[in-house]
């Protein structure tokens, strides 16, 4: 990791740290050994030329305030479905991923049992990329385009004209469109839309990730409202939802889309679920290919669907870290233009209070087509005006600025990509089937009959 080289038991600290930023371990039944999930590889690439005792090493970290620190068994099951392998010889490995193998076939120096731990920790970030994408293409095969084609033909007309309709005295809702569909579609239920649930928890929209900062939602309550007129309890919400993100995309400057259909709502929303969920503004490359990684997307699709930065804006209390007391040694964060710096400072001065802080404006990603969906987000980060930290490190990480480079070379070409992984957005854990979720009558609230899930945990398991 980040060109390092481990020589025994003193650096042992060293490579936990560096470890725990790109994996993810799970204990599994103390009787089953135990089962390791790497969540995220694609920021592997080591010269590893040791790493003495690693089976005792897992074990301590695993089982850090056992008295007598158990034994890994040698051989580590990964538990693993049996779709994962049945994936495996058509699966095509990012490209980050074959450091991994190449580390291991150098390093002739290694014992075995290291060579065993590197080999293992190798055949489980594939599976788990393949496991990802596996269930992606399984749910894209329960969607289907024009699914409401005999039970409500208008249906995604219907949406259209709702979403038109505000478009035109407003173009800045396209943006706050996509953006909730974003907010959904790390788990396409429609989650997002309600008010509240039987359960009494606090709901997605009350995180502060959400909350004031959301729109669209009446867009969708109108289109929701004529869709009941014309075939009541029919078109989900989450449906709603997907076809007015790729509405607002057509209407910000993309090409119009199909959008596969057949989602159904859920019945759970959870504000504790949503920061581990969504990516922060302050978050490295690492932690966002972490995070896409988790629900199937490649660091370049990740890339892809970041241009919607190109519409929209953030405020103040986003990126004003950037540009006050950034550091020790700057003022402002030096990778960002000075000259772009001075005019958001005039926009976003130094809260004295909270109530200040309240107070400040929301700011355009892109001031010069802050309403089409483009690649000036692209050209913006090469010259230094990211608006976001996390937007402005793609251009500190070699593969996501080679990306970010060809997008901005290339318009066509990121607008095909950003359509396709719209639409694979819209896949991600949906509800589909009759036993899945429900049509909701009223995208605010779950429907009257429902019966909510209880998740109780008891000894050995969970109900």
């Amino acid at each position: 990791f980040s060109g390092k080289s481990y020589t025994g038991d003193n650096d042992i600290f060293s490579i936990l740290s560096d470890i725990s930023r790109n994996c993810t371990f799970n204990k599994h039944e103390r009787s089953s050994g135990i089962k390791v999930e790497l969540v995220h590889l694609f920021s592997l690439s080591p010269p590893l030329t040791q790493i003495a005792e690693p089976r005792r090493i897992l074990a301590e970290w695993y089982f850090p305030n056992e008295e007598k620190t158990p034994e890994i068994p040698n051989k580590i099951s990964p538990f693993l479905p049996p779709q994962t392998f049945r994936a495996l010889p058509n699966l095509i490995l990012p490209e980050e991923s074959a450091a991994v193998v190449v580390a291991a076939a150098a390093a002739v120096t290694m014992n075995k049992d290291v060579l065993t731990v590197l080999v293992f920790l190798l055949v489980v970030a594939i599976a788990r990329h393949a496991t990802a994408s596996v269930e992606l293409r399984e749910t894209a095969s329960r969607l289907r385009v024009g699914y409401y084609n005999s039970t409500c033909p208008k249906a995604e007309e219907i949406v259209r004209e709702a979403v038109t309709a505000r478009h035109a005295v407003d173009p800045t809702i396209a943006a706050g469109l996509i953006r909730l569909y974003f907010h959904d579609c790390f788990g396409c239920d429609a989650s997002i839309l309600l008010d509240e649930t039987p359960s009494g928890d606090p709901v997605e929209k009350s995180s502060s990730a959400n909350g004031f900062t959301l729109r669209g939602l009446d867009v969708i309550d109108a289109a929701k409202s004529a869709l009941e007129s014309a075939c009541p309890a029919t078109v989900s919400c989450a449906d709603v939802l997907a076809f007015a993100a790729r509405d607002a995309a057509a209407l910000a400057g993309l090409r119009r889309y199909a959008v596969p259909a057949g989602r159904r709502d859920g019945v759970v929303s959870l504000a504790s679920d949503v920061p581990s969920g969504l990516p922060s503004p302050a978050y490295s490359v690492d932690n966002m290919t972490a995070l896409f990684a988790r629900k199937g997307f490649s660091p370049a699709e990740m890339v892809v669907l970041a241009g919607a930065h190109s519409v929209g804006g953030a405020h103040c209390v986003a990126f004003s870290n950037r540009l006050y007391n950034f550091s020790a040694t700057a003022e402002q964060d030096p990778a960002m233009d000075a000259t772009y710096a001075a005019h958001l400072r005039t926009l976003c001065p130094l809260p004295a209070t909270l109530a200040d802080v309240a107070k400040q404006p929301k700011v355009d990603f892109d001031p010069r087509t802050a309403t089409t969906l483009d690649t000036s987000y692209y050209v913006g980060l090469q010259t230094g005006r990211g608006l976001l930290a996390s937007d402005q490190a793609l251009m500190r990480d070699r593969r996501a600025r080679a990306i970010v480079q060809r997008m901005a070379q290339d318009p066509r070409k990121w607008a095909r990509k950003f359509a396709k992984a719209m639409v694979k957005l819209g896949e991600v854990e949906v509800l589909v089937g009759d036993k899945e979720g429900q049509i909701r009558t009223d995208c605010r609230f779950v429907n009257a009959d429902t019966d909510i899930p209880f998740f109780g945990i008891i000894p050995g398991g969970i109900l």
